[in-house]
């Protein structure tokens, strides 16, 4: 399971929340169902490292809620890492340790075996080269050299660690030689594309899997009353009214899919003022 970033967005949609908790239950609930019995969730877990402590406790109750079906392990990525202090996995580290919860934060690289896979995991900010030709995958959040970035530009990080990686970090599905990333579980911008999944992995080879999601984040340039009449009702709603456009006060109480409102700011005449200035001179 790609980058969940739980809590994001909380400014506009503060119940956001509740879906994304919604499409990880569906996620897991399709698991149980095929028997799958391992899920990694692979960094980013929440938005930032200070994420309120109801929102941890939910999702330690969502996970809590498979125990005996379903056994976690989490990789911490750059956004639940404040410092080697601090991160927002941390309780849940606390508690996975006592063997009682059915997860397992990973905090400093660590080589484990389930069910004969040999796996490698390497949480943020580690980047280390595969320990040994013995194992299989290694699991890590990080920027990939030349992997694409969630604004389509490659990225130069000259990150290429030995090994077979599953990553975190990035939020669109991608592959190359030696890494492939299952991207974000859903939308945390409005500017990222569908459809979104997860993987499926075994001992050889992996399989992309998408997952219809809970909510849709969309972004819009309104001009008329017929173009916010015709907007998708199952969307949430960015609008950037332009041209003197201007929405009732009352329209986003009315309508919650409209999440946030902003007026297109008039552009200078910068020819005019040039003008201007020759003239007086």
């Amino acid at each position: 399971v790609g980058d969940i970033h739980l809590g994001a967005n909380m400014d506009y949609a503060p119940r956001l929340w509740k879906k994304q908790l919604l499409h990880l239950k569906n996620i897991f609930d399709y698991a149980v169902k095929n028997d799958i019995g391992h899920i990694f969730l692979m960094g980013d877990i929440f938005d930032n490292p200070n994420p309120p402590d109801w929102l941890k406790i939910a999702l330690r109750k969502l996970l809590f809620k498979y125990r005996g079906k379903l056994k976690f392990y989490v990789v911490i990525g750059n956004h639940d890492w404040e410092s080697v202090e601090k991160h927002a996995l941390q309780i849940m580290h606390d508690l996975g340790e006592t063997n009682l919860f059915n997860f397992k934060v990973f905090t400093k690289p660590e080589v484990i075996k389930i069910e004969g896979v040999r796996l490698f995991i390497c949480s943020h900010p580690h980047i280390l080269d595969v320990p040994s030709k013995k194992i299989d995958w290694c699991l890590g959040h990080f920027a990939w050299n030349n992997a694409k970035a969630d604004n389509g530009f490659e990225v130069k990080s000259g990150n290429a660690p030995r090994g077979r990686w599953i990553l975190g970090d990035f939020h669109t599905h991608q592959h190359g030689t030696r890494y492939v990333y299952a991207g974000s579980i859903s939308q945390i911008s409005a500017n990222e594309s569908l459809p979104k999944g997860v993987l499926l992995f075994d001992k050889d080879d992996w399989q992309f899997k998408p997952f219809e999601p809970t909510y849709k984040l969309g972004t819009i340039e309104v001009e008329t009353e017929k173009q916010l009449r015709a907007l998708d009702k199952d969307t949430m709603w960015s609008i950037k009214t332009v041209n003197g456009f201007t929405i009732p006060a009352d329209y986003k109480q009315e309508h919650p899919n409209i999440i946030h409102i902003t007026a297109a700011r008039k552009r200078k005449d910068i020819r005019a003022q040039v003008l201007l200035a020759k003239e007086d001179s």
